[in-house]
């Protein structure tokens, strides 16, 4: 299956590049309900980061993005 195709500006691009490098450092609680996602590992993102080679004084910013896609992201996770 393709994914589908989106437009980045290109100011949105490391942080996309993170996010995905992020999909399995979710945590997670699991319950008699089911699973909840809580939101993502930040020090996982930190090595990301550190890794992709961010400038230690672009991290900040960076993760403040990644915190915002978080927020858009918890309620899609958690609906179901």
């Amino acid at each position: 299956m393709t994914p589908p195709e989106i437009d980045l500006w290109p100011e949105q691009h490391r942080v996309f590049d993170v996010w995905v490098a992020l999909q399995n450092a979710w945590q997670i609680v699991a319950g008699m309900n089911g699973i909840a996602y809580i939101g993502f590992d930040r020090p996982a993102a930190e090595s990301v980061m550190r890794m992709s080679g961010v400038k230690k004084r672009d991290r900040g910013k960076l993760l403040e993005d990644l915190s915002t896609v978080e927020s858009a992201a918890l309620p899609i996770l958690n609906s179901k």
